[in-house]
């Protein structure tokens, strides 16, 4: 899926939370190089290009998986953070926007996970969070990397459109009775409520 040109371009443009301060150009492609657990940036480089052809598929794989759990977003670029389950269920941070006909909570997709955002994921969680940038590195996520991804949102709408549009599914008059039965059934299912 990924080549060693792809590798590489997404190598160098990769931004990465807190480098030492006055890196020259060559010093910061060998600190972020050093990340991926290489020696040097010339060792990276080598390494893809001397890649048996056998495994140079999943040798390109795992260092775009490595580059996507440690670039970091523009500061000013908005994402949605999305998760894929080991059963392939894809799930997203959502907010509330109203009820259905069938008292079932309607959601929209939350966009807005930004770079101070993915650094506190980041240092708290131990899954992965990858920072996706294009189609290919979300197609490989929703394969094989799964764990939690933040995604651009025009990306997400690109894919998955329907977590934005879900405002024809609220119901004008929903039924409050089996709200009510379905909430209350919830609070007990989690010990909430006697």
């Amino acid at each position: 899926m990924f080549c060693t040109k792809s590798v590489l371009v997404a190598f160098k443009s990769m931004e990465v939370a807190d480098p030492p301060e006055n890196l020259t150009h060559t010093q910061y492609l060998d600190y972020k190089a050093k990340i991926l657990g290489f020696a040097h940036y010339h060792h990276l480089k080598t390494n893809l290009k001397k890649a048996p052809a056998d495994r140079a598929v999943h040798i390109h794989d795992a260092l775009m998986r490595k580059i996507c759990a440690a670039r970091l977003p523009h500061p000013e670029a908005s994402h949605v953070r999305m998760v894929v389950h080991g059963d392939g269920d894809v799930g997203f941070d959502s907010y509330w926007i109203g009820w259905d006909e069938q008292g079932d909570e309607v959601r929209e997709a939350r966009a807005g996970f930004g770079k101070s955002r993915i650094e506190a994921f980041r240092a708290r969680d131990l899954q992965p969070l990858y920072l996706l940038n294009d189609g290919q590195e979300l197609i490989a996520w929703l394969k094989a990397w799964h764990s939690f991804a933040a995604v651009p949102v025009d990306l997400a709408k690109e894919y998955f459109p329907d977590m934005f549009d879900q405002k024809h599914l609220v119901a004008e008059n929903p039924p409050y009775e089996l709200i009510d039965e379905k909430v209350k059934a919830d609070m007990l299912r989690r010990g909430r409520m006697r």
